[in-house]
C-alpha cells in the first residue's frame, strides 16, 4: 500500500510503498478424533495455524442448532475438549477458524449416546 496527499494548491507527496503479509491459508488439522464415554465426548485435534482463532461445532440433531464454542485457543498445537450430549444419535460439524477469517470445516461420524 502507499499514500498519495495533494493539499489545495495542489502539492503532492507520495509515501513510500510498504508491504503487508496477508494471511489467505485455513488452518491445518493434523490429526482428529474423539471418544465417548458415558454421556460426554472428548475430542482430540491437532491444528496447525500461526493465527488460530478458535474451533466450533454444531450439533445438527439439537432441537435448535447453533455453532458452540469449543476451544478458543490451542495448548501447544492441541484442542482436547469434553462435551456432555443428551442420549440419541448426534450429527456434528467442526469448524476451525483463523484471526483472518480462514476457516476448514468438516464432518464427524455420526455420535450414538446411550
Amino acid at each position: 500500500y502507499w499514500f498519495n496527499a495533494t493539499d489545495i494548491a495542489g502539492n503532492s507527496d507520495v509515501k513510500a510503498t510498504k508491504k503487508l503479509k496477508v494471511d489467505m491459508t485455513p488452518p491445518a488439522l493434523n490429526y482428529f478424533t474423539y471418544t465417548i464415554n458415558g454421556r460426554y465426548v472428548t475430542f482430540n485435534m491437532s491444528i496447525i495455524e500461526e493465527n488460530f482463532d478458535e474451533v466450533e461445532y454444531f450439533d445438527n440433531s439439537e432441537a435448535r442448532p447453533r455453532w458452540r464454542n469449543l476451544c478458543s485457543r490451542l495448548r501447544d498445537g492441541w484442542c482436547v475438549k469434553k462435551k456432555s450430549f443428551s442420549v440419541g444419535l448426534h450429527f456434528i460439524n467442526i469448524q476451525i477458524t483463523d484471526e483472518a477469517g480462514n476457516a476448514i470445516g468438516f464432518p464427524v461420524p455420526p455420535i450414538m449416546i446411550s
